[in-house]
């Protein structure tokens, strides 16, 4: 088991959900990413698009991307970039306002 607040985000590849620590360490989970980002509190956690969701704590930086997307940088290096979908870029910054 694995404490909500040493979660750093949860990320589909290969259709396996992985969840992975602020310690850099993944496991894969056993349940949809609709079921997680249900059970997670939004205030905490936001899905930045199909296959990601994301906790607020570990986002360091925030870059315009082309086509009104943005890219993130988090405490913790994916393979690939972090992009915020462009339909969720507003509901997004909102999210971060909120502060919660």
């Amino acid at each position: 088991m694995v404490l909500t607040e040493n979660i750093a985000m949860f990320a589909i590849e290969e259709d396996i959900v992985y969840l992975y620590t602020f310690d850099r360490k993944r496991y894969p989970v056993f349940k949809n990413m609709e079921y997680i980002a249900n059970v997670c509190d939004p205030h905490v956690f936001f899905r930045i698009n199909r296959q990601m969701l994301i906790n607020r704590n570990t986002i360091l930086t925030i870059q315009p991307y082309f086509n009104r997307k943005v890219i993130l940088e988090l405490t913790i290096k994916p393979e690939n970039q972090i992009i915020v979908s462009r339909l969720k870029v507003t509901a997004f910054k909102e999210w971060l306002e909120s502060g919660r």
